[in-house]
């Protein structure tokens, strides 16, 4: 005997998509948000670009030596590269522990934390692992606003936001109430 409604599926090629493009729009606004801090600092628009370029050329990549166009190119590819599997792994996580039809504010809640975390686990600890010189040149008090602030109220949050909006996985609403059927389920279900 089933009681109960199922609410959540864990169909990877339907979740992956939307993990990426949840990364991929977290990672535009992050971009934005990087740029706007850049200039309320006072900083070179180019400085986002080499920040993330740099972790494929290394620390030449924070010096005027190294191609604008080329910092231009490699930092995009990277930051977007990165925002996807980011955001993938955000969905990845929220499908396992079963989350995905959290109410809108617990996703945010769980995006800020989210943020937060990433930008804890890479700046603090596989950036000093991996890249022991550029962590060096990199100034903290930037990474205060650019990287604390930025990942667990812009990036985190986005990326939330995106999966409450669209509910990739979501079968039906936890309160019981049917979410919207496929045509291919509403004709299973009349027979």
């Amino acid at each position: 005997m089933n009681i109960g409604i199922p609410v959540e599926e864990r169909r990877w090629h339907r979740l992956v998509p939307h993990g990426i493009l949840a990364g991929l729009c977290a990672g535009v606004t992050l971009g934005l948000v990087q740029f706007v801090i850049s200039a309320a600092r006072e900083e070179d628009a180019i400085t986002p670009f080499r920040l993330v370029a740099s972790l494929a050329l290394g620390t030449d990549a924070l010096d005027d030596d190294v191609s604008t166009a080329l910092v231009i190119v490699v930092g995009t590819a990277l930051h977007f590269a990165l925002a996807a599997l980011f955001g993938v792994v955000f969905v990845v996580l929220l499908a396992l522990t079963f989350q995905l039809s959290s109410r809108r504010w617990v996703l945010i809640g769980y995006g800020l934390l989210f943020g937060f975390l990433m930008w804890e686990v890479n700046f603090l600890a596989i950036l000093p692992g991996l890249y022991p010189d550029l962590t060096d040149r990199i100034e903290f008090t930037g990474q205060i606003w650019k990287g604390i602030v930025a990942y667990t109220l812009i990036y985190g949050p986005t990326l939330a936001l995106y999966l409450a909006i669209r509910r990739p996985g979501v079968l039906a609403d936890w309160k019981g109430r049917s979410a919207p059927r496929s045509e291919h389920a509403r004709r299973t279900i009349r027979g």
